[in-house]
């Protein structure tokens, strides 16, 4: 098959992206050396349940095991029917969808497995391995969206160095905790990079495969949880006003972002029916 976008012309689109990334990396550049808060482990449920310290926070990590496997196999059956040619999909996925996806997936999975680790005793060094997961997740999340609506081998090019530049900034920040001057810059600048490429994406280019109303209500689904984390305490707060304290922000950011998890697993279990507001992949340029 004839992929429709290889190497596009470097338009607009593509420069307001690169000249995001590009301020945003100059800004941090001027900035002094950003270390991790104290106060960012004292969470506001440490409740302990079935010998389980931190049990809601802890526990809430579920959701992101639950897309992981149910991703993986709605990728599965989907690469099984398009082989079959009983998919239906005009476009079906290309070998390097498939890889970024099955990364995303696995990223999703481990993030479930550093966080749960990480919330049963939270520290500096836990909280690496919370990370490392979640900014391969983000960093394989806008590479599987540059393939489905940029151009596939941009993608290809583009995953291995951006997972090896995500994990290198935390080694890092992990490397400049241990000299006693933690610096968080270069993993704040790829994770708000790789975040608001992601946003700029969906909203400028054309779908293929992955319905824009979707991916919205996905990244919605995310924003609530950055909310709910800053809340953490308020969330808790608010509950014991009512003389019984139920669940943390922190707990209900785990849940839903868990809920963006799933929200984007459901969008390739099939292929993309484009909504009338949503103009269809163009060809080759």
């Amino acid at each position: 098959m004839r992929l429709h976008r290889q190497f596009p012309r470097f338009d607009w689109r593509a420069g307001v992206i690169l000249g995001m990334v590009l301020v945003a990396a100059g800004i941090l550049a001027c900035v002094p050396p950003i270390a991790q808060p104290a106060a960012f482990h004292r969470f506001a449920d440490a409740r302990a349940w079935l010998g389980v310290p931190n049990f809601a926070d802890v526990a809430s990590n579920a959701p992101f095991a639950l897309a992981a496997v149910v991703g993986m196999l709605n990728l599965w059956r989907r690469v099984r029917r398009e082989r079959a040619g009983v998919g239906g999909a005009s476009l079906p996925l290309t070998t390097i969808d498939i890889v970024c996806l099955a990364t995303l997936f696995s990223g999703v999975g481990l993030t479930s497995i550093g966080s749960a680790y990480y919330h049963l005793a939270p520290s500096n060094e836990r909280l690496f391995w919370d990370r490392l997961p979640m900014i391969l997740t983000f960093t394989s999340l806008l590479v599987t969206l540059i393939a489905e609506r940029v151009s596939p081998k941009t993608a290809a090019w583009l995953l291995g160095p951006l997972l090896v530049a995500g994990t290198a900034s935390l080694m890092y920040w992990r490397h400049t905790e241990r000299l006693g001057q933690g610096d968080l810059r270069a993993y704040f600048l790829l994770e708000g990079a790789a975040l608001v490429s992601v946003l700029l994406i969906v909203l400028l280019y054309p779908a293929r495969y992955l319905a824009t109303r979707r991916l919205g209500l996905g990244l919605a689904c995310y924003a609530l949880a950055v909310v709910l984390e800053q809340l953490d305490h308020a969330v808790w707060d608010a509950w014991g006003t009512l003389g019984v304290h139920i669940v943390s922000g922190h707990t209900l950011k785990h849940l839903a972002a868990g809920a963006g998890a799933m929200v984007l697993v459901g969008a390739i279990s099939g292929p993309a029916s484009p909504s009338c507001c949503e103009p269809p992949a163009c060809p080759g340029r």
